[in-house]
């Protein structure tokens, strides 16, 4: 029979041969979902942003049925989780400066995933003026400061976490820095934002308060790597580290001249006992 069907092959024109047969029985392979991580997206630091993998679809029209959302990078320092990556629309609080990328897979109800997840970017970018962004990475309670000029720390003139919006400069409100954020169990961030600063020099300093609030470091003070990064009309002009060793010491880190933008780095690294405003 073999070699009839070889003789018959020979004889006649290969673009006549019949079509192999087709197997009705063997099923149809399963096509993959498509993930839809949705556009590229901007922010600003201390913001809840929204994700969405809604418009995730399937080519055969099966339902997805399930979502799973990974953080690919996000800005160094950074603690930031998904509050639910299982969700098509989970949220994120962006704690630092930076791009987040996140990726999306998902599920048809076939039970098939898609096997290329698809990505998004959040840009995170601090609004025009000066801010100041402060980040650590052990479980202490680091403070950020901002002096004008070589005020004392804990005066009048000093922005911290006991005197949140002091008065600086002008008449003007919005010459005046802010701290908008306080992180007392570790990490951070802590940051202070001035909308337009007047022309003058500033100081930023770093203080080492204690452990969840208490200056006695409950346990034992654990030394941290801090981190102080200045943006100027929302781009990064310097960034800094600097080990923090024990409740009390504190990090002169650099003065800002204004209009000029000049950063001088301080390299200074001592000691206060001074805990709270006066």
């Amino acid at each position: 029979m073999l070699i009839a069907w070889l003789v018959a092959c020979s004889e006649n024109n290969l673009s006549e041969l019949p079509e192999a047969p087709v197997d009705s029985a063997a099923p149809a392979e399963a096509e993959a979902p498509v993930a839809d991580a949705g556009p590229d997206a901007e922010a600003s630091p201390l913001e809840t942003v929204g994700l969405d993998g809604a418009d995730s679809s399937d080519p055969a029209g099966r339902k997805i049925v399930a979502y799973e959302w990974t953080i690919t990078s996000r800005p160094d320092g950074s603690t930031t989780t998904l509050d639910d990556p299982t969700r098509s629309r989970p949220a994120f609080f962006a704690d630092l400066a930076g791009d987040y990328v996140f990726a999306l897979t998902v599920q048809n109800e076939d039970g098939v995933w898609d096997p290329t997840p698809d990505e998004v970017t959040v840009n995170v970018t601090p609004l025009d003026g000066f801010y100041v962004e402060l980040s650590w990475d052990a479980r202490t309670d680091l403070d950020l400061h901002l002096t004008e000029g070589n005020a004392a720390l804990f005066g009048p003139k000093d922005c911290n976490f006991c005197n949140l919006n002091p008065d600086f400069g002008g008449s003007q409100r919005s010459d005046d820095p802010s701290l908008d954020a306080d992180t007392i169990d570790g990490f951070g961030p802590e940051t202070i934002t001035i909308d337009e600063p007047s022309p003058g020099e500033y100081t930023v300093q770093v203080h080492f308060y204690g452990k969840d609030g208490d200056p006695t470091c409950p346990g034992g003070c654990p030394d941290s790597i801090a981190t102080v990064r200045i943006f100027l009309g929302g781009i990064e002009a310097a960034s800094f580290r600097q080990k923090m060793a024990g409740q009390g010491s504190l990090w002169e880190v650099a003065t800002l001249s204004w209009p000029s933008g000049d950063i001088e780095e301080l390299q200074g690294l001592g000691r206060t006992d001074e805990l709270l405003c006066r």
